[in-house]
C-alpha cells in the first residue's frame, strides 16, 4: 500500500511540474496523454504531443522514461486443459481425480512456501505438485477410493523467492469426482452407454440428434443462493468446451442443433453468437419447431417491484406486450422460471400470468395466446407451469400445491399426478406417450417417466437428459 501510495505521489508531482512549464510558455500549447500502449501492465509511459498546425501529423515525443508501478506477486489458477477459465475466489469448479490444475505466479515461487500450503489443504497421498519452473507448478488431487470429494482450496503465506507476500484468491472448491457414465435407453437396443462426463456435472441436456450435450455444474452457492457454469460436450469427438456462467438457468435447442442459454445464442460449436438479448434479463423462453424465440424479460431492472415483458413472433414480426406479468417467487423470495410453450404447428403460445404484485401471493393462471390474430384467451386458473405436449392434444400443467395434469385443449382431465413440483416437468417424449418429471434441486439421483394414458410411472436412477428425436432416452448414471 505504501509503495502504490508513493507511486501516486510522484506521479502528481510530475503532472504539475508538466502544468506549470505548460502556464510559462503560453504560446506553445502542449498536450499530454498516458500510453496504454505497452503489453506491461506495471509500465506507464507519458507522452508530450507539441502542438502543429491542423492538416499535419501531430508527433509524439517520448519527455519521460518508464515509471514502474510496484504491486505485490499474484497467484493465479485454472485447469490446465482450459486456460482461459480462471479460478476466481469464492467459486466452485469440478474435475477428475488426476487431473492437473496450473498455479502460476508472476515472479518465481518460494517452493517450499507452497508445499506448505497445500499440505494444509489434504493429506499428503491425497495430492500430488510437480514444477514446470519457478514461476508455474501443477497440482493434481487422488481421493480415496475414488470417491466423490470437495477440496477447500484456501492458499496462505506464499511467497516469491524475494520474500515477497504473494496475493492469492479467496477459498476456492474443488468438486474431485470420477467421470460419469451417460447412457441411451431405446426401444431397440435397450441400454446403451455413449460416452462419460466429468462427474461433477449436475445436469444437462441432450441435442435434437442425439450428438452433443450442454451440461451445468455449481459455479458457487451461498445458502439458497446457488449459481451454475455451463460446458457443451460432443460425443463423436469427446470435445468438451465452456461457455458461460452466472446467468439464469434454461437452455434449449434450435432445430439446426445451435442453442439458447438464458439471454445467450451459440452455435453447434460453443461459439457465442452476437444478438440482441444479451442486455435483457430473461426468466423463461421457448423455441418453436422452425426455430422462433418467444421469451419473457425484466422490463425495468430498477424498478422496486418487477414486470415482466412478453415477446413473440407473428407474421415474420416481433410482438412486445410490456409488463404482461408479474414474476413467479420461491419460498426464499428468489424468481422462477416462467418459459411459454409453442404448440407443435407454432400458432399457439401457452403462458403462465401472475396478476400478484406481492412476491409472496400467486394468482398465476394459464393462457394460451393466437399468434395469427393476437387473441388471449384464459383455460386454466392457478397454473404455474404449462408445456404443451408434441402432438398438440395436451398441456402438461404444474400447480403450486404439488401436482401435475395432463389436460386437453377442451379442459377434460387426462390424468392428475400428486406429489410433484411444477419445475420438475421437464419434457415430454416426441411422440407424447410420456412425460420426464425429475427433481428442479437436482438432490435426488432419480427420474420417472410417466405414461399419460396407462397411468403407468417409471422410476429410473440416474440425471436425466431429455430425449432426442428419435424418442431414445439419455441420460447419466451416477454412482450412488
Amino acid at each position: 500500500m505504501k509503495k502504490r501510495f508513493v507511486f501516486f505521489i510522484i506521479l502528481c508531482l510530475i503532472l504539475f511540474m508538466f502544468s506549470c512549464t505548460s502556464k510559462q510558455n503560453e504560446n506553445k500549447k502542449k498536450e499530454f496523454k498516458l500510453d496504454s500502449s505497452t503489453k506491461s501492465q506495471e509500465e506507464l509511459h507519458i507522452i508530450q504531443a507539441p502542438e502543429t498546425p491542423q492538416d499535419l501529423p501531430r508527433p509524439e515525443i517520448e519527455v519521460f522514461n518508464t515509471l514502474t508501478q510496484i504491486s505485490n506477486p499474484k497467484l493465479t489458477m485454472y485447469l490446465k486443459k482450459y486456460p482461459l477459465l480462471s479460478f476466481k475466489e469464492l467459486q466452485v469448479y469440478s474435475l477428475s481425480p488426476g487431473e492437473e490444475v496450473i498455479v502460476q505466479c508472476n515472479k518465481e515461487i518460494d517452493k517450499e512456501s507452497l508445499l506448505n500450503a497445500f499440505k494444509k489443504i489434504a493429506p499428503d497421498e491425497e495430492w500430488e505438485l510437480s514444477w514446470i519452473n519457478g514461476n508455474i507448478a501443477t497440482v493434481s488431487f487422488f481421493p480415496p477410493n475414488n470417491l466423490k470429494k470437495t477440496y477447500q482450496v484456501y492458499l496462505r503465506n506464499i511467497k516469491s523467492i524475494d520474500g515477497d507476500e504473494i496475493i492469492i484468491p479467496e477459498c476456492i472448491d474443488l468438486i474431485v469426482a470420477s467421470q460419469t457414465s451417460v447412457f441411451c435407453m431405446s426401444d431397440d437396443n435397450g441400454k446403451e452407454e455413449i460416452g462419460k462426463t466429468n462427474g461433477g456435472f449436475i445436469g444437462g441436456k441432450i441435442s435434437p440428434d442425439g450428438k452433443l450435450a450442454v451440461f451445468w455444474e455449481w459455479s458457487s452457492y451461498f445458502g439458497d443462493v446457488a449459481e451454475v457454469r455451463y460446458w457443451l460436450q460432443n460425443w463423436e469427438t469427446g470435445d468438451r468446451v465452456y461457455l458461460t456462467e452466472n446467468v439464469p438457468r434454461g437452455i434449449k435447442w434450435y432445430p439446426d442443433n445451435s442453442f439458447q442459454i438464458s439471454n445467450k445464442k451459440f452455435n453447434s460449436g460453443g461459439e457465442l453468437i452476437k444478438g440482441d438479448l444479451e442486455e435483457k434479463i430473461i426468466i423463461g423462453f421457448d423455441i418453436s419447431t422452425n426455430g422462433d424465440l418467444s421469451y419473457v424479460s425484466i422490463s425495468d431492472p430498477k424498478e422496486s417491484v418487477y414486470s415482466l415483458d412478453l415477446f413473440y413472433k407473428r407474421n415474420e414480426d416481433t410482438v412486445t406486450i410490456k409488463k404482461f406479468t408479474y414474476p413467479i417467487y420461491s419460498k426464499s423470495h428468489f424468481l422462477l422460471s416462467m418459459d411459454p410453450s409453442y404448440n407443435p404447428t407454432d400458432n399457439k403460445l401457452a403462458v403462465v400470468h401472475n396478476s400478484s404484485i406481492d412476491d409472496s401471493v400467486l394468482s398465476s393462471n394459464i393462457y394460451i395466446i393466437d399468434l395469427i390474430s393476437g387473441e388471449k384467451q384464459l383455460i386454466f386458473e392457478d397454473g404455474e407451469y404449462v408445456l404443451w405436449s408434441p402432438t398438440g392434444d395436451y398441456l402438461a400443467i404444474g400447480y403450486i400445491n404439488n401436482k401435475i395434469d395432463i389436460v386437453a385443449l377442451s379442459g377434460e382431465k387426462i390424468g392428475n399426478f400428486s406429489g410433484y413440483h411444477f419445475n420438475s416437468i421437464k419434457q415430454w417424449m416426441p411422440n407424447g406417450k410420456c412425460l420426464l418429471i425429475a427433481d428442479p434441486t437436482y438432490r435426488r439421483n432419480i427420474f420417472e417417466l410417466i405414461d399419460i394414458f396407462s397411468k403407468e410411472i417409471k422410476e429410473y436412477k440416474g440425471t436425466p437428459l431429455g430425449f432426442d428425436l428419435n424418442n431414445n432416452l439419455y441420460y447419466i448414471e451416477k454412482p450412488e
